[in-house]
C-alpha cells in the first residue's frame, strides 16, 4: 500500500529530514516534505492531503502539537495518521502529544524499523477507514434508491397488463381474466417491483431491501415468496414465461407488459 498512501515528514532539522527521507523513500513511499509548522499544516489542507504523516514537535511557527490540534478540528472523509517524532520523551509529553490528536508518538534517536513498523501500521489503519468511508458511500447510495423504489410502489397509480393478468398498483389488487387473485401483500410487492421494473434485472438485495424494508429477513424469504408468487403465476417447475432468475444475482421480469394509466 506504500505507493497509494502518500507520507507527510514535517522536520526543520536538515540531518533528521534527510534521515527520515532516505529511509521512506527507500521503502517505497510517496513523499510530501514540510520544514517548517505552517508548511506542514497547509500540507493538510489541499485534496490530495497526506493520509500519513510524521512530525518533529519542535518546528519554527507552528509546533506539532498545535498542527495535530488543527488537522483534528477539520473534518476529513479519511482522518490523517499522525506519528509525532522528537526528543521529548516524558510522560507529560506524551499523554500531551497524544491527547493533541496525535496516533503515535516516537522519541528520538528512533529505530529505524520501528518507526518503519509503526507508519505500516499506520497506513493499514487509513486502508481500513476509506475501505469502510467506501462502504458507507455505496450503503448510502443503496438507501437512496430503496426510497426512490419505495417511492414509486406507493404513489404508482398505473394498471398493468401481462398474460391473463391485471395489476392494479393503486387498488394493490392482481386480476386473472377479471377475477381477483388473493395474494399476501409481500407477494403483492414482489410482483409489483418486478412488473415496474420489466426487462431489467434487480438485484436480490435491491429486492430485500425494498419488499422487506421494515425487517431484517434472510434470503430464503425471497427464494420461498418468489417461489409463491411463480405459482400464482401458473409457472411450473422449470418453466420461465414470467420471471427469468440470474443465478447469483437476482431476477428478471420477461414477460410483456402493457402499462395503462389509472384512475385518478
Amino acid at each position: 500500500m506504500n505507493a497509494m498512501v502518500k507520507l507527510l515528514i514535517a522536520e526543520d532539522d536538515a540531518v533528521a529530514r534527510q534521515t527520515l527521507e532516505f529511509i521512506f523513500r527507500k521503502a517505497g513511499y510517496e513523499l510530501q516534505i514540510a520544514t517548517d509548522g505552517p508548511s506542514a499544516l497547509e500540507a493538510f489542507q489541499h485534496h490530495d492531503t497526506p493520509l500519513l504523516a510524521v512530525l518533529d514537535i519542535v518546528m519554527p511557527g507552528i509546533d506539532g502539537i498545535e498542527v495535530c490540534q488543527r488537522v483534528r478540528a477539520s473534518s476529513y472523509v479519511v482522518p490523517p495518521y499522525m506519528i509525532l517524532l522528537t526528543v521529548k520523551g516524558s510522560r507529560a509529553d506524551i499523554v500531551r502529544g497524544l491527547e493533541a490528536g496525535a496516533d503515535d508518538y516516537v522519541t528520538k534517536p528512533f529505530d529505524p524499523e520501528e518507526l518503519q513498523a509503526r507508519v505500516r501500521a499506520g497506513a493499514r489503519i487509513v486502508e481500513l477507514q476509506h475501505n469502510l468511508a467506501s462502504r458507507v458511500k455505496e450503503l448510502e447510495a443503496a438507501i437512496s434508491r430503496v426510497k426512490q423504489l419505495q417511492a414509486l410502489l406507493r404513489t404508482d397509480t398505473h394498471v398493468y397488463e401481462f398474460g391473463p393478468f391485471r395489476l392494479e398498483a393503486a387498488e394493490r389488487r392482481l386480476l386473472r381474466e377479471g377475477k381477483p387473485v388473493i395474494i399476501t401483500l409481500k407477494i403483492f410487492d414482489l410482483l409489483l417491483l418486478l412488473v415496474q421494473n420489466s426487462d431489467h434485472l434487480i438485484e436480490k438485495e435491491e429486492i430485500m431491501r425494498e419488499v422487506w424494508a421494515d425487517s431484517i429477513v434472510e434470503d430464503n424469504n425471497l427464494t420461498v415468496t418468489m417461489s409463491t408468487l411463480r405459482k400464482v403465476l401458473g409457472e411450473e417447475h422449470g418453466q420461465h414465461n414470467y420471471i427469468q432468475t440470474v443465478p447469483k444475482r437476482g431476477y428478471r421480469f420477461i414477460a410483456a407488459v402493457r402499462r395503462l394509466e389509472g384512475d385518478s
